[in-house]
């Protein structure tokens, strides 16, 4: 009973990601589809892309609050916000690395839901086995990459 409903949740969680995608967006600039910001700038990859761009960004502004604290007050500096050493060498780190693993956790997540549904739809015939063998190799690629990211991932302190 209680796998047949955690089957039921993963059908309706999952299902209208699998089978089809939002049709009734519109775009959000001319120069892009609305199908092709949902699945290349929405992207696990772009995502992880952009973050990249914000830590350096980041590590821009505390190379420039460093330039600045010298001739600066500390008062003015405070007004400004997140100039302090420990916003800059801790928060911002572990904001991003938070940030990022709940990315690859989401992926992974999903990847695995997806995983399970083709197993299960392979039990009943609805999925070819050739479906189903997609689905784990998906699912083991979402997983090396976790992995890895978590293997380099710390928390500052």
């Amino acid at each position: 009973m209680r796998r047949s409903s955690l089957l039921v949740l993963v059908v309706m969680l999952v299902a209208p990601i699998v089978v089809a995608q939002p049709p009734d967006l519109k775009p959000v600039h001319p120069d892009e589809t609305a199908k092709q910001t949902f699945d290349e700038r929405f992207s696990l990859d772009t995502a992880v892309e952009r973050l990249g761009f914000v830590r350096r960004g980041l590590k821009s502004f505390v190379k420039l609050t460093e330039a600045c604290g010298k001739k600066i007050p500390a008062q003015e500096m405070k007004t400004v916000g997140n100039t302090d050493w420990e916003t800059q060498n801790l928060g911002f780190r572990n904001a991003a690395g938070s940030i990022e693993g709940a990315l690859r956790r989401q992926d992974w997540t999903i990847k695995q839901l997806r995983l399970q549904l083709a197993q299960e739809r392979g039990k009943t015939g609805s999925a070819s086995e050739e479906d189903v063998t997609k689905a784990q190799k998906t699912f083991d690629e979402a997983d090396r990459s976790f992995r890895k990211f978590w293997k380099g991932f710390g928390i500052a302190d």
